[in-house]
């Protein structure tokens, strides 16, 4: 069990370039800011970010993106950092866009190593091109669409892997039930 807390700077050393970050918060609030002004600090680079939206540049993970410290992000929202749409129409920054349901569920998918989920999202648009299709008989898929009948087309969905998790804390928790 950890005894002490390790320090911004020690732990973005731990990130290495190259690496898939699940990032927390909403807007920047609730993001690890200390963690991310660390990483920033520390110059790592060519990340994919894994996070609701792209925050404000200079906030939450605005900053990674405002440091070209990204070149992948997966996320439900960008539209309010022009930093971000800016990369993105450059070329600089790829960027998934994925409705925040099916985003939960791609994460929840790595974390517990399944190798994708089943959804309805997107069927008969454009985002369903290039994707398999999988007809669900009588099979239903309860963690993705449990009110749905059997037979149900669905456009499957790749887990999101990621190599780190950060998110804020104030003090160690000790065990299951302690503060995070």
């Amino acid at each position: 069990m950890m005894k002490t807390a390790t320090k911004p700077a020690a732990a973005a050393a731990l990130i290495p370039d190259g690496s898939t970050l699940l990032v927390g918060g909403f807007m920047g609030v609730g993001s690890p800011h200390r963690l991310i002004d660390a990483i920033v600090a520390r110059g790592t680079c060519g990340l994919t970010l894994i996070c609701n939206d792209a925050a404000l540049p200079g906030v939450g993970v605005g900053k990674l993106i405002s440091a070209k410290a990204v070149t992948h992000i997966i996320a439900s929202h960008i539209g309010l950092n022009p930093e971000a749409q800016a990369q993105m129409v450059s070329g600089a920054l790829k960027v998934d866009l994925v409705p925040q349901g099916t985003l939960v569920e791609r994460i929840r998918a790595g974390g517990v190593g399944l190798g994708g989920i089943l959804t309805k999202t997107g069927l008969g648009t454009l985002v369903e091109e290039g994707k398999q299709i999988v007809e669900v008989g009588e099979q239903v898929v309860h963690p993705v669409q449990p009110d749905e009948e059997d037979g149900a087309h669905r456009p499957g969905r790749q887990e999101v892997p990621r190599d780190v998790a950060i998110e804020p804390g104030d003090h160690l928790s000790d065990g299951p039930t302690g503060a995070r």
